[in-house]
């Protein structure tokens, strides 16, 4: 099935490479590349430029702002190195991301082309030969000798992460910290009657951030505690938000307390198939978010702290 952005490709006459969901390629005479990001919904768009000795005053600012002013569509916008970057957002209406992709491009293609601008390095600015790169999944526009200086810059970094050692114990301690502060914010949601099983996300971040910021380095090892974690403390939000519904029902009328109301969701449980149906529902339906929201973050994070990337030059 193809993506929105594959089938922007074809419509503009770009590349596009379906394992990184990224387009590029030369576009009304300026080099860009766009990265669907299906996860956060959203379109990361690079466009590697740079004043020519024909650009008449900095005019760059006033247009991004302008860019900025479409709070519908641009959620950031600016400049670093030699590269204009944008984050467009992610309209639930193929059709809408289609057009919206293609009149950011000309909008941007059209300042460089009015303002003299040049397809460059965006990292040394240089007006060489320059390639499309991913590296961990973000785009980088880059002549081959600043691609080889990154890589071998991620490499030492990687050495040096190899050297350093983690605290397993002290880890944990933080992941569970963590994983109490997700679970505390599940059922606060819960009891303002909001769907809670959203916070899954945020739980299983806390716990992430939790360990990497008591133990210092995720090793693998970290990441199946913090998964565990993750999958235990689920069950648990889920099981203390019943408690806090029972805790509500009841009272008023037979003055029950919380600790005590979250005791009985057992009994309630093998008592009521309609609550216990309910409860697996809600639980699987916690998983389901937990998952599809953490998993990215957890590949994300373990490859940051142990210094791991995957690179690709896309060809075509």
């Amino acid at each position: 099935m193809k993506t929105e952005l594959a089938r922007v490709s074809e419509q503009l006459g770009l590349a596009y490479d379906k394992q990184v969901k990224v387009m590029w390629g030369p576009y009304k005479g300026c080099k860009t590349a766009v990265n669907e990001d299906l996860h956060n919904q959203r379109y990361y768009i690079s466009f590697p430029i740079k004043a020519s000795d024909y650009t008449q005053g900095n005019k760059l600012d006033e247009f991004i702002q302008i860019l900025l002013n479409d709070k519908k569509l641009i959620k950031k916008a600016f400049y670093e190195g030699y590269c204009l970057n944008l984050e467009v957002y992610m309209s639930r209406k193929a059709k809408s991301n289609q057009s919206n992709i293609i009149s950011v491009l000309d909008k941007v293609t059209e300042f460089v082309r009015d303002n003299a601008y040049d397809t460059c390095c965006e990292i040394c600015g240089e007006t060489a030969e320059i390639s499309v790169y991913t590296i961990n999944g973000k785009i980088l526009c880059a002549c081959e000798d600043c691609y080889n200086k990154t890589i071998d810059s991620l490499d030492e970094l990687k050495e040096t992460i190899k050297r350093k050692k983690g605290n397993v114990i002290t880890g944990l301690v933080g992941a569970f910290i963590g994983s109490l502060i997700g679970v505390a914010l599940w059922v606060a949601i819960y009891a303002l009657g909001y769907i809670a099983t959203i916070c899954g996300i945020v739980l299983g971040v806390c716990i992430i951030k939790g360990f990497e910021l008591f133990g210092g380095k995720l090793n693998l090892f970290g990441i199946i505690s913090t998964i565990i974690i993750t999958v235990i403390m689920v069950y648990a939000a889920t099981y203390i938000s019943y408690g806090y519904s029972v805790y509500d029902a009841f009272k008023d009328t037979d003055n029950i307390d919380l600790f005590t109301a979250i005791r009985s969701v057992k009994s309630f449980l093998k008592e009521y198939s309609e609550i216990r149906a309910s409860f697996y529902k809600d639980l699987v339906t916690g998983y389901i978010f937990t998952a599809v929201g953490t998993v990215s973050t957890f590949i994300s994070a373990y490859q940051n702290s142990n210094g791991k990337y995957l690179t690709k030059k896309l060809i075509g």
